[in-house]
């Protein structure tokens, strides 16, 4: 039994880092890209990794996002959004998420 418990608590803190950021899918990563030649758009409307990666693939041309949430509330409030035609750099990022189409 306690053997049990001690497995249960070790996945509940193994998935607190998602959860923590919005519960970020598997495609996700904590990571930044930086265009290679400017933005397709950005936005300071939506509200998690999985509205920005929405939004990107709605959005013709696009192939990669970025997002930033907001320090002040991270899981209910709006972040940054960058949709991106072309990535330039990656760079590893705890507080960002990234991915591709």
């Amino acid at each position: 039994m306690r053997v049990f418990q001690i497995a249960a608590v070790a996945a509940s803190l193994a998935l607190a880092p998602a959860v923590a950021a919005g519960a970020a899918s598997a495609e996700e990563k904590n990571c930044k890209f930086y265009p290679k030649a400017g933005l397709l758009k950005s936005s300071y409307e939506l509200i998690g990794a999985e509205a920005c990666k929405a939004a990107c693939t709605g959005t013709d041309g696009c192939t990669a996002w970025s997002y930033l949430p907001h320090t002040f509330r991270p899981k209910k409030g709006p972040g940054h959004c960058c949709l991106m035609a072309e990535v330039g750099e990656e760079k590893a990022d705890m507080r960002e998420f990234c991915g591709r189409i």
